[in-house]
Protein backbone atom coordinates (compact mmCIF):
# COMPACT_ATOMS: atom_id res chain seq x y z
CA UNK A 1 0.00 0.00 0.00
CA UNK A 2 1.27 3.20 -1.08
CA UNK A 3 2.69 5.63 1.76
CA UNK A 4 0.29 8.56 3.35
CA UNK A 5 2.44 10.94 2.30
CA UNK A 6 6.23 11.59 1.46
CA UNK A 7 7.37 12.37 5.05
CA UNK A 8 5.62 8.49 5.44
CA UNK A 9 7.42 7.15 2.42
CA UNK A 10 10.58 8.80 3.44
CA UNK A 11 10.03 7.03 7.25
CA UNK A 12 8.67 3.58 5.83
CA UNK A 13 11.94 3.20 3.59
CA UNK A 14 14.11 4.33 6.44
CA UNK A 15 13.26 2.02 9.33
CA UNK A 16 12.65 -1.07 6.36
CA UNK A 17 16.31 -0.54 5.30
CA UNK A 18 17.47 -0.37 8.89
CA UNK A 19 15.76 -3.73 9.64
CA UNK A 20 16.91 -5.31 6.66
CA UNK A 21 20.57 -3.99 7.50
CA UNK A 22 20.55 -5.43 11.52
CA UNK A 23 19.04 -8.49 9.50
CA UNK A 24 15.62 -7.78 11.47
CA UNK A 25 16.97 -9.42 15.07
CA UNK A 26 17.04 -5.61 16.64
CA UNK A 27 15.07 -2.84 17.91
CA UNK A 28 16.31 -0.23 16.33
CA UNK A 29 14.13 0.62 13.31
CA UNK A 30 11.64 1.06 15.43
CA UNK A 31 13.60 2.23 19.08
CA UNK A 32 15.92 4.39 16.68
CA UNK A 33 13.95 6.46 14.36
CA UNK A 34 11.92 8.71 16.37
CA UNK A 35 10.58 10.54 13.37
CA UNK A 36 10.94 11.87 9.66
CA UNK A 37 9.86 15.80 8.96
CA UNK A 38 10.06 17.35 5.88
CA UNK A 39 10.75 21.07 6.06
CA UNK A 40 12.11 23.88 4.67
CA UNK A 41 15.13 25.98 3.84
CA UNK A 42 15.46 29.94 4.23
CA UNK A 43 15.12 29.89 0.14
CA UNK A 44 11.65 27.76 0.66
CA UNK A 45 13.25 24.61 -0.81
CA UNK A 46 12.03 21.53 1.37
CA UNK A 47 14.12 18.67 2.77
CA UNK A 48 14.22 15.38 4.87
CA UNK A 49 14.66 15.84 8.84
CA UNK A 50 15.89 12.99 10.47
CA UNK A 51 15.11 13.00 14.32
CA UNK A 52 16.71 9.68 16.24
CA UNK A 53 15.38 8.98 19.21
CA UNK A 54 17.89 8.16 21.96
CA UNK A 55 21.42 6.14 21.29
CA UNK A 56 20.34 3.40 18.76
CA UNK A 57 23.73 1.48 19.76
CA UNK A 58 21.85 -2.02 18.41
CA UNK A 59 22.21 -0.72 15.31
CA UNK A 60 25.71 0.46 14.71
CA UNK A 61 27.61 3.07 13.24
CA UNK A 62 27.30 1.43 10.02
CA UNK A 63 23.63 1.06 10.09
CA UNK A 64 23.39 4.73 11.77
CA UNK A 65 25.26 6.25 8.87
CA UNK A 66 23.58 3.77 5.96
CA UNK A 67 20.04 5.22 7.15
CA UNK A 68 21.12 8.65 6.38
CA UNK A 69 22.24 7.11 2.93
CA UNK A 70 18.88 5.53 2.44
CA UNK A 71 16.76 8.16 3.04
CA UNK A 72 19.16 10.85 1.14
CA UNK A 73 17.72 8.17 -2.05
CA UNK A 74 14.45 8.08 -1.25
CA UNK A 75 14.56 11.85 -0.29
CA UNK A 76 15.31 11.97 -4.35
CA UNK A 77 13.65 9.66 -5.91
CA UNK A 78 10.98 11.89 -4.11
CA UNK A 79 11.90 15.28 -5.64
CA UNK A 80 12.76 16.64 -2.34
CA UNK A 81 15.60 19.39 -1.57
CA UNK A 82 18.63 18.88 -0.16
CA UNK A 83 19.31 20.18 3.81
CA UNK A 84 21.25 23.80 3.63
CA UNK A 85 22.24 23.94 7.00
CA UNK A 86 22.89 27.59 8.92
CA UNK A 87 26.10 28.22 10.47
CA UNK A 88 24.41 28.21 13.53
CA UNK A 89 23.23 24.72 12.74
CA UNK A 90 26.55 23.45 12.34
CA UNK A 91 28.06 25.27 15.13
CA UNK A 92 25.63 23.81 17.48
CA UNK A 93 26.46 20.37 16.52
CA UNK A 94 30.60 21.51 17.58
CA UNK A 95 29.68 22.37 20.94
CA UNK A 96 27.08 19.67 21.77
CA UNK A 97 28.84 16.54 20.20
CA UNK A 98 31.95 17.79 22.42
CA UNK A 99 29.57 18.08 25.49
CA UNK A 100 27.51 14.42 24.42
CA UNK A 101 31.33 13.29 24.73
CA UNK A 102 31.59 14.10 28.59
CA UNK A 103 28.13 12.46 29.51
CA UNK A 104 28.20 9.64 27.65
CA UNK A 105 30.82 7.39 25.35
CA UNK A 106 31.48 7.81 22.06
CA UNK A 107 33.15 5.31 20.13
CA UNK A 108 34.78 8.35 18.17
CA UNK A 109 35.53 12.05 18.33
CA UNK A 110 35.45 13.48 15.64
CA UNK A 111 37.04 16.93 15.01
CA UNK A 112 35.22 20.26 14.81
CA UNK A 113 36.73 20.25 11.12
CA UNK A 114 35.13 16.47 10.70
CA UNK A 115 31.70 17.54 12.33
CA UNK A 116 31.72 20.68 10.39
CA UNK A 117 31.88 19.00 6.71
CA UNK A 118 29.78 16.66 7.50
CA UNK A 119 26.69 19.06 8.82
CA UNK A 120 27.55 20.99 5.88
CA UNK A 121 27.50 18.59 3.45
CA UNK A 122 25.12 16.08 3.98
CA UNK A 123 21.51 16.45 2.01
CA UNK A 124 19.54 15.57 4.98
CA UNK A 125 19.43 16.83 8.63
CA UNK A 126 20.19 14.75 11.24
CA UNK A 127 18.23 15.87 13.84
CA UNK A 128 16.69 14.08 17.54
CA UNK A 129 15.09 14.49 20.47
CA UNK A 130 16.38 15.68 23.80
CA UNK A 131 18.17 13.15 25.38
CA UNK A 132 20.47 13.87 28.31
CA UNK A 133 19.69 17.04 31.28
CA UNK A 134 22.66 19.28 29.98
CA UNK A 135 22.03 21.70 27.74
CA UNK A 136 24.01 23.50 25.24
CA UNK A 137 25.06 27.04 26.36
CA UNK A 138 25.79 28.84 22.53
CA UNK A 139 23.90 28.25 19.93
CA UNK A 140 20.35 28.17 21.89
CA UNK A 141 16.59 28.74 20.25
CA UNK A 142 17.71 27.68 16.86
CA UNK A 143 14.35 27.54 14.85
CA UNK A 144 14.99 24.15 13.71
CA UNK A 145 15.82 22.24 16.39
CA UNK A 146 13.07 21.67 18.79
CA UNK A 147 15.32 21.48 21.96
CA UNK A 148 17.89 22.98 23.65
CA UNK A 149 18.61 19.41 25.31
CA UNK A 150 21.59 17.28 24.36
CA UNK A 151 20.43 15.14 21.55
CA UNK A 152 22.34 11.98 22.05
CA UNK A 153 20.71 10.01 19.05
CA UNK A 154 22.13 12.88 16.60
CA UNK A 155 25.62 13.26 18.10
CA UNK A 156 26.07 9.38 17.57
CA UNK A 157 24.73 9.14 14.20
CA UNK A 158 27.44 12.45 13.73
CA UNK A 159 30.30 10.87 15.28
CA UNK A 160 29.83 6.92 15.31
CA UNK A 161 28.12 6.63 12.42
CA UNK A 162 29.02 9.84 9.97
CA UNK A 163 32.50 10.16 10.92
CA UNK A 164 33.59 6.79 12.15
CA UNK A 165 32.06 4.71 9.50
CA UNK A 166 33.05 6.89 6.61
CA UNK A 167 35.36 4.71 4.64
CA UNK A 168 32.39 2.09 4.27
CA UNK A 169 29.88 4.76 3.42
CA UNK A 170 32.47 5.73 0.83
CA UNK A 171 32.78 1.95 -0.33
CA UNK A 172 28.73 1.91 -0.58
CA UNK A 173 28.62 5.31 -2.07
CA UNK A 174 31.19 4.23 -5.04
CA UNK A 175 29.24 0.80 -5.58
CA UNK A 176 26.28 2.61 -6.21
CA UNK A 177 27.20 5.51 -7.81
CA UNK A 178 25.75 7.72 -5.37
CA UNK A 179 26.37 11.53 -6.19
CA UNK A 180 26.75 14.29 -3.91
CA UNK A 181 28.61 11.97 -1.24
CA UNK A 182 31.99 13.04 -2.05
CA UNK A 183 32.33 14.37 1.33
Amino acid sequence: RPAASKEKAVERAVRVGLAILTEGILVAPLEGLAGVKIKRNRDGTTYVDLSYAGPIRSAGGTGQALSVLIADLVRRELGLGRYQPTREEVERFKEEISLYRQVQHLQYTPSEEEISLIVSNCPVAINGEGTEDAEISGFRDLPRIETNRIRGGACLVIADGMCLKAPKIQKHVRKLRIDGWEF
